[in-house]
């Protein structure tokens, strides 16, 4: 491999000077030359300038250009973008800055299903949990009760040669074979279907027939009661709620003692359909179930 050799300033000058007289003059032409072509330059045109070869501060004429300004970024803001509601309420298009939640918003009690509901085993167990004994136990009063007083108005009113009735007394058991029969009643979406055609032997169900007969069911529809009939009228006119409201009230009470709600738990509210006799009832055209 060939060394590296300095020279001087000096002989690096000299070795320029015989380069150019050697090689001649670039811009005259041989005519004599055979088949080659000659090299001309016209001194009045300016030469092509090379865009990679062009420095930033030099123009392509070699006359000095000012530089560029480089134009520095703006600072973006860090607030972010308000949005106002038509009720005044202003929302953010970003996330609110990181910081310590307020102590109302920690919870720190267990959320999910209590010791109390993770026992159910069956279908049975869980309807016991939402609808108590206690429960139980107030409709069979306020059935019996209905039904004694009913009867009793019949018996004498009627005439006294004629046959007189008797109430048949309702207990737990039976109650609760009654509420199975709606809640399969409405499994199977059987509301426009008549008494006669659940209970039919041929084109009704046979589970109805084998819980109790159609005449009982019928009675105990008829009579079934949450409350003290005779004293309604001076609850109801301060409670519109007052024909359930006992009833209501116990069901309030058994809902968290079955489930701890957590932070990501979103309640929203729904319209029932009914025709029946309500005195709070709204009609909204636009729902579903106006």
């Amino acid at each position: 491999m060939a060394e590296n050799k300095r020279i001087s300033l000096g002989q690096a000058v000299q070795l320029i000077c015989e380069s150019d007289s050697d090689g001649g003059d670039l811009n005259s032409s041989d005519d004599s030359s055979d088949g080659s072509d000659s090299v001309q330059e016209d001194s009045n045109e300016e030469p092509e300038s090379d865009p990679a070869s062009t420095s930033e501060g030099d123009s392509p004429l070699g006359s000095p250009v000012p530089k560029r300004r480089r134009i520095a970024p703006q600072a973006l803001s860090t607030a972010p973008q308000q949005l106002v509601g038509r009720n005044g309420h202003i929302w953010l298009t970003s996330a609110p800055a990181p910081g310590q939640a307020p102590a109302s918003n920690v919870l720190r009690q267990q959320r999910g299903l209590t010791a109390m509901s993770k026992h159910c085993r069956d279908l049975i167990d869980s309807f016991k949990l939402f609808i108590t004994q206690d429960m139980i136990q107030l409709m069979v009063r306020e059935t019996n009760r209905r039904g004694r007083a009913t009867t009793n108005e019949w018996n004498s009113a009627a005439n006294p040669d004629a046959n007189q009735h008797e109430w048949k007394e309702t207990d737990d058991c039976e109650l609760l074979a009654f509420i199975g029969i709606l809640i399969l009643a409405g499994v199977w979406r059987s509301s426009g279907e008549s008494l006669d055609e659940l209970w039919s032997s041929t084109d009704g169900r046979p589970i109805f027939r084998a819980t109790m007969a159609q005449w009982r069911f019928n009675q105990l529809l008829r009579f079934c009661r949450f409350d003290n009939q005779a004293t309604r009228a001076q609850r109801l006119a301060l409670d519109k709620l007052a024909p359930i409201r006992d009833f209501w009230e116990m069901f309030l009470a058994t809902l968290p003692s079955m489930y701890k709600p957590g932070n990501d738990l979103t309640v929203d509210e729904q319209l029932i359909a009914t025709r029946g006799r309500c005195n709070f009832k709204q009609y909204i055209p636009s729902k579903p179930g106006k």
